[in-house]
Formats: C-alpha cells, sequence, structure tokens
C-alpha cells in the first residue's frame, strides 16, 4: 500500500470515528429547537423533516466511508 493510500485510509477512518459524534451533535436538544418553527416541508413539520434527513445522510455518510474504507485490512504495525 502506497503512503498516499494509507494516509487517505486514516482520515476516513478518523472521519468514521467522528461520524456518530456529529450526529448526536446535531440531534443534541439545544439544536433542536432551530427547527421547531410552524413550517410545513411537504405536508411535514420541520422538525420531522430535519431529524429524518439528519438520520438517511448519516446512514448515506457511513455506508460511503465504509466503502471508502473497505478493502484488505492493514497489518499490524
Amino acid at each position: 500500500m502506497k503512503p498516499i493510500e494509507r494516509l487517505s485510509r486514516q482520515r476516513l477512518r478518523s472521519a468514521a470515528v467522528v461520524l456518530p459524534f456529529l450526529g448526536a451533535f446535531l440531534l443534541l436538544p439545544p439544536f433542536l429547537p432551530l427547527f421547531t418553527a410552524r413550517v410545513q416541508v411537504l405536508g411535514m413539520p420541520l422538525i420531522v423533516v430535519y431529524i429524518f434527513g439528519v438520520w438517511a445522510a448519516l446512514i448515506g455518510l457511513a455506508w460511503w466511508l465504509a466503502r471508502r474504507i473497505g478493502g484488505e485490512p492493514e497489518p499490524p504495525a
């Protein structure tokens, strides 16, 4: 494995570690009131669209990271 590829894989793994914390931050109660306005998006309250949008984005990002990180495991150093 080339040094550039190893660095890239390490960054992707770091991003995979940070992803759940980002998701938790985006769903914290102090952040949610920003989306409690009486606005409807396709007949649904904005808060519902936000929560499910964050959830879907986290799943998509986790899938993308898993595909990019995949491959053979690195040998122990």
